[in-house]
């Protein structure tokens, strides 16, 4: 079997800012942790959409060598699995006409919104509808509670949005 190429999608617009302000990049941390484990899997790259920037100092440093560009992708990977930035459009218009699958992958509080949606509102729009040229979705329901480990805290503890 050939090995493939995957892209993880991700939108890094500072640097500086921490891989911990939200959860989507945790997410995209540990896809690409685990797509390396898989033995038809040859090289997995982060497909940043954001504008090129130095990554010297930053928490991205050590993934450098596995950043590329949008423009970068076309050649060098055979999926795209979009997480933290959906592609749309000629995007996806360009990563067909390239031979890249690609693959939405959705997660945490959009999965909730969507099975909300789902079950309880008749045609009201969802973060997840069918997206011309995609070849999979993936729906993963990954979110931990927010009410920051709310069995261990009374209710007074507990914050405000919660």
């Amino acid at each position: 079997m050939d090995k493939i190429n995957v892209g993880i999608t991700v939108t890094i617009l500072d640097p500086k800012e921490s891989l911990f302000t939200n959860g989507i990049r945790q997410n995209a941390l540990i896809l690409r942790d685990t797509f390396k484990k898989i033995d038809f899997v040859n090289e997995v790259y982060y497909i940043d959409f954001g504008p090129k920037k130095d990554l010297a100092g930053s928490v991205w440093e050590k993934y450098e060598d596995c950043i590329i560009n949008f423009d970068e992708s076309l050649s060098k990977v055979n999926v795209v699995v979009t997480v933290c930035q959906f592609v749309s459009g000629d995007f996806v218009k360009k990563y067909k006409e390239a031979g890249i699958k690609l693959v939405r992958h959705i997660m945490g509080n959009s999965y909730y919104l969507f099975s909300e949606s789902s079950l309880f509102k008749d045609d009201e729009g969802s973060t997840i509808h069918k997206q011309p040229g995609y070849d999979a979705i993936w729906i993963s329901p990954d979110r931990k509670s927010t009410r920051l480990n709310s069995s261990h805290m009374s209710e007074s503890r507990m914050p405000s949005s919660a």
